[in-house]
């Protein structure tokens, strides 16, 4: 205990060392009539008169207690007696084992009746208040003093609680008042409950909310509750507004959980055996016994209740009646299409063009020629009509297809004849090779052209046609009799397009002898991972397909490159998922092995590419340069599946 510092390393037991000297702070020992200091419980300590470790807890509490009623609670001695009391109450609790047994209290040594003949009465001592570890203003040490404890009388609970209490001024009859008005009643009742030995509101404590300057109490409790504060939900006080006499607490079980708080909280900020824990447990008995009452005299207000009547019929959905009339007949030697449904105001119908259409579509489900139409020119407007017909398009009807594009008048759909037949007469293969050019003009397929020998119907219209191709090179199956395909392209270098190596070349000649895929050392794995790819003893193009966890998402690219040795003039490209890598330059690096470090996307398929091109090595035989463009390649593509984490 002398040893004990505050946080700042400060010394808190200096001024508990000796006891004051009688000469400079006489009225010390008119106050305090049982002095105790860190000496006197070190000398009874080596005359070994204490009996156990309570005894010696006892004496520091009363050494404590001491200090807080002589001195004021904002002075040093008084914040140093608290530290000294939490230091103490800590240490018992892990070595004292009076603290095994759940119903034990640490008290203050109690003061004999002989000193407290000669105490000075409370008017004298001024009366004045102290506070208690949970900076609450408490009853003052001579209230302590003139009610003196023994060890023989250490009650769990003051006389003249649970119904042994006497009646002060405001406990009245409660059986003519509200709900509210109960309630009210008894937390004004607690509040100015007087103690039948002292005389003191006992509960004067929790009338009011510590201070906000006591930080370290709103930290440990997070829902602060005092007399006050119930009171004010009792008598429905929202901020500064006045009461509207209307309570919060709707129900009896409500008023005691919100009430119970308050002993909650105080057993939870303030150690075992302090005063006011202690006031706390009496605090709860005397409101159990209030409350009790109350619910014998006092009945809940009725709880409103909602009622819903499920047995009424549900109101009918608003209906829409559709009223359709048939369209007119049309007149003998009218024009068909004439004829057209006005009974519903918006919409019309040209009978003639169904008719039309039906026989287009009877047509080409039997293989023949459609009729063909008697629509009149577009120039020549529809009566009945009030839109202006489509302008001619333009479009060429001796095109690839051999089909019109179909023209619209007044909405409605009209085929030219000589493009009408599903039986593709006209029709030659789709393309994607370009038209030729031949003579400054573009050359197609004639209209003529020989009827397909099958008769098979086209495919229907939900089929999406095959995209045309990138290659430039037509299958020859697109290509007609007679037609003759000049590209306009220039052909790959043959180094390059063919995969099989030369004769007489085999993996040793390889542009790519070996391509290493090794995990990232940043990585940190287990177990380091690598992967070696030779090159193929035939093929100058590779492909291989590995799968790797989701740890592996980091990757080096080691290629061997040994025209890097020679003076031959080389380029090499490394991609990952199509961005290109570029080399990690490193001092230590041997030449013909260039680093490339990639990154892989989990839960998909990455592409990686290497790809060397590099001059043609010239033949030994001869000493005459190579021709210009000689080149050759080699490529190796590696798809990686990263599994997701």
């Amino acid at each position: 205990m002398k040893q004990a510092k505050d946080k700042t390393g400060r010394p808190i037991a200096t001024n508990f060392l000796t006891l004051p000297d009688k000469n400079v702070v006489p009225d010390y020992y008119e106050r305090i009539r049982l002095p105790i200091a860190l000496d006197t419980i070190e000398a009874k300590l080596n005359r070994r008169e204490y009996p156990n470790l309570s005894a010696v807890e006892s004496d520091l509490k009363r050494m404590v207690t001491n200090a807080k009623s002589y001195n004021e609670r904002s002075s040093v001695l008084y914040e140093d007696a608290e530290r000294i009391r939490k230091t103490a109450s800590n240490w018992m609790v892990k070595h004292n084992p009076a603290y095994n047994d759940a119903d034990y209290i640490a008290v203050a040594t109690p003061i004999p009746e002989g000193l407290l003949n000669g105490s000075t009465p409370l008017g004298a001592s001024g009366g004045a208040a102290v506070h208690d570890s949970g900076g609450r203003l408490r009853r003052g040490a001579a209230v302590s003093s003139a009610a003196p404890e023994t060890p023989a009388s250490r009650p769990k609970k003051r006389p003249g609680t649970s119904g042994e209490r006497e009646p002060s001024s405001v406990d009245v009859e409660l059986v003519s008042k509200t709900f509210m008005e109960a309630q009210d009643q008894i937390v004004e009742g607690i509040i100015k409950y007087k103690e039948p030995q002292s005389g003191l509101e006992i509960f004067q404590p929790f009338v009011n909310l510590p201070p906000r300057s006591l930080t370290d109490y709103y930290h440990t409790i997070k829902n602060p509750v005092s007399l006050k504060g119930v009171q004010k939900r009792v008598r429905g006080v929202h901020g500064r507004n006045q009461p509207t006499w209307k309570t919060d607490l709707k129900t009896w079980d409500a008023f005691e959980q919100e009430f119970s708080m308050i002993w909650k909280n105080a057993r939870l900020y303030n150690e075992d055996g302090s005063d006011i824990y202690n006031l706390s447990v009496e605090l709860e008995e005397f409101f159990n016994a209030r409350l009790a009452e109350a619910k014998s005299k006092v009945q809940e207000p009725p709880k409103m209740t909602m009622k819903l009547n499920m047995s009424a019929a549900a109101p009918s959905k608003p209906t829409i009646k559709l009223r359709l009339k048939p369209s007119p007949a049309p007149q003998p030697g009218s024009d068909p299409g004439a004829a057209r449904n006005s009974a519903t105001s918006g919409v019309m119908v040209d009978n003639g063009a169904l008719e039309r259409q039906k026989l287009h579509v009877k047509a080409g489900m039997n293989g023949h020629r459609p009729p063909s139409s008697s629509t009149p020119a577009s120039g020549d407007a529809r009566s009945g009509s009030a839109s202006t017909p489509v302008p001619a398009t333009g479009y060429n009807h001796n095109n690839a297809t051999g089909a019109s594009p179909p023209t619209q008048v007044n909405g409605v759909k009209h085929e030219a004849p000589a493009g009408q037949s599903p039986a593709l007469v006209a029709i030659r293969p789709s393309s994607a090779a370009p038209d030729a050019v031949l003579d400054g003009r573009r050359t197609s397929i004639p209209a003529q052209t020989p009827q397909l020998a099958s008769a098979a119907m086209p495919p229907p219209p939900s089929v999406t046609p095959r995209p045309p191709s990138s290659s430039p090179h037509p299958h020859p199956s697109h290509l007609q009799q007679g037609y003759q395909y000049h590209p306009s392209y220039a052909a790959p270098a043959p180094g390059l397009a063919n995969k099989h190596r030369a004769p007489g070349k085999t993996a040793a000649d390889a542009l790519l002898p070996n391509i290493r895929l090794s995990a990232h050392p940043g990585l940190k794995l287990a177990k380091d991972w690598k992967l070696d790819i030779p090159a193929s003893p035939e093929l100058t193009q590779q492909s291989v397909t590995l799968t790797l966890p989701s740890t592996h998402y980091f990757i080096q690219i080691t290629p061997t490159i040994p025209v890097a040795l020679t003076s031959r003039a080389f380029k090499v490209f490394v991609t990952v998922n199509h961005n290109r890598l570029y080399e990690v330059t490193k001092p230590d690096r041997a030449k013909g092995k260039p680093l490339y470090e990639g990154r892989l996307e989990p839960g998909k398929v990455n592409r990686i590419e290497v790809e060397v091109v590099a001059e043609v090595a010239r033949p030994e035989a001869r000493a005459s340069p190579v021709k210009a463009g000689g080149i050759e390649g080699e490529k190796l593509t590696a798809f990686v599946h990263l599994m997701r984490s």
